[in-house]
């Protein structure tokens, strides 16, 4: 459902509402550079865990294959979390 706000008798759309039938495409860059930045840094924690054998983990086709999708899961995970945010400022 689109956000409007009145403004007298007239009703407009928010810019969000007016921005998501605009065609984005750096969006899908910024996806891919979010998803690669949280398999970096998780990746990077399991080297660095001093509680983990890295052969254990790094090696472990299981634990990578769900970094992967963790990975490609965090963008929208990412953006949920500011739309909420988004959606909390708008309430008063």
């Amino acid at each position: 459902m689109s956000r409007v706000y009145k403004i007298g008798e007239k009703a407009y759309p928010s810019v969000t509402s007016i921005l998501s039938v605009i065609a984005k495409p750096g969006l899908a860059v910024w996806q891919q550079n979010l998803s690669l930045k949280y398999f970096n840094e998780q990746l990077y924690s399991a080297y660095n865990s001093i509680d983990q054998p890295h052969s254990d983990t790094l090696g472990n086709k299981e634990w990578l294959d769900n970094l992967m999708k963790e990975a490609k899961g965090h963008p929208q995970s990412y953006t949920t979390k500011a739309a909420t945010l988004g959606s909390r400022a708008h309430q008063g």
